[in-house]
């Protein structure tokens, strides 16, 4: 909706105003989504979707993360492109075989993808929110071992 004043959490004590051309509640950048609110097709037809964290370690393990505060959900058009992608990066690590050539690189990369995972807190920090991983609850250790590949069968 061209016009509207929207305030963008910057901190707890914090935040800007700024007046942008799409109604969202979800503004990981400001200055971005005034200029795609300006200058790209309508937000009914097309979707602009950030990922919040990639990990990835030195043994070629790599998933992707969407993090929700506050105990939030993730938006349909959300997770239609995560899961989208994780599809994608499963059918790519497939067919290469786990072999990824990665150009300016040496050598070739062994991937092991651990997929596309929703972490949820129910406040807006990791020492006093409570976590769910894919909508299941997890404690702070479990958090720990899956954010470090402790779950990946090798």
């Amino acid at each position: 909706m061209r016009g509207t004043t929207v305030r963008f959490f910057l901190t707890q004590k914090h935040f800007l105003e700024m007046t942008y051309c799409r109604s969202t509640e979800h503004a990981p950048d400001a200055v971005w989504m005034e200029f795609t609110g300006t200058h790209l097709p309508d937000a009914e037809h097309y979707w602009l979707t950030d990922i919040d964290t990639v990990i990835r370690d030195r043994n070629g393990n790599m998933m992707l993360l969407e993090l929700k505060y506050n105990g939030r959900d993730i938006s349909p058009q959300q997770r239609s492109t995560l899961l989208l992608l994780d599809q994608l990066i499963k059918a790519g690590v497939k067919n290469l075989s786990g072999s990824v050539n990665v150009p300016g690189l040496k050598y070739p990369i062994q991937v092991h993808y651990a997929g596309a995972h929703l972490l949820q807190l129910s406040g807006t920090d990791f020492e006093n929110s409570t976590f769910t991983w894919d909508r299941k609850p997890v404690t702070k250790d479990e958090l720990i071992r899956k954010l470090t590949f402790g779950d990946v069968p090798h």
